[in-house]
């Protein structure tokens, strides 16, 4: 069974950029699984696994809730850690639209998404959406307070401007030397 999400397609330039600070932080000593700079994305909506019956349902919801992706002016910007920076287990950077209503507009991508989904039989999601860049999953709590010092001189910087060029369907793979994702169908911005 395919295991997908709908995810934001982020520009190359600021995957390197965020892979550079990912070096950085790395230098402190904290067990992490970094994500690779070309695997950088925004999750816009988590599908799971889908059996082949129900593929077709999922890609008819994208196309109804991406159609006409609009060009969001967006910036990447700050640091920080799920839960939080005292006991992380995922590092991010936060990603917000350029004004007040550009990130509505980014808001209202993934509830259209989560309705149209809604539609097919997905449940919607329970939790409030906070788009973010993953940058890695910790894997012991061994230098972490390291790691959170470094995030709080970042916790405002912001690492790239950028407009919402695309949108994809991806299936996530296990590779030996990682996950790996194939895009199933993709949405250009207008």
């Amino acid at each position: 069974m395919p295991r997908l999400f709908f995810a934001l397609r982020l520009p190359l330039k600021l995957c390197a950029r965020l892979g550079e600070e990912t070096d950085k932080l790395d230098r402190t000593g904290a067990r992490m699984v970094w994500t690779k700079p070309e695997n950088l994305h925004v999750t816009l909506r988590f599908v799971g696994e889908v059996q082949e019956r129900d593929l077709l349902d999922v890609v008819r919801a994208g196309q109804t809730a991406l159609r006409g992706l609009p060009r969001i002016p967006l910036v990447a910007v700050g640091l920080d850690a799920f839960p939080d920076r005292e006991h992380p287990r995922v590092l991010v950077c936060g990603l917000r639209g350029k004004t007040e209503a550009d990130h509505a507009k980014l808001l209202g991508l993934h509830a259209a998404l989560d309705a149209a989904l809604e539609q097919v039989g997905w449940k919607p999601e329970r939790e409030i959406w906070r788009p973010h860049i993953t940058l890695g999953r910790v894997r012991g709590q061994e230098h972490t307070e390291a790691l959170g010092e470094r995030l709080g001189p970042a916790l405002r910087r912001e690492f790239g401007h950028f407009n919402l060029a695309e949108a994809a369907l991806l299936e996530t793979f296990q590779a030996r030397d990682g996950i790996s994702y194939t895009p199933l169908q993709t949405f250009s911005a207008c």
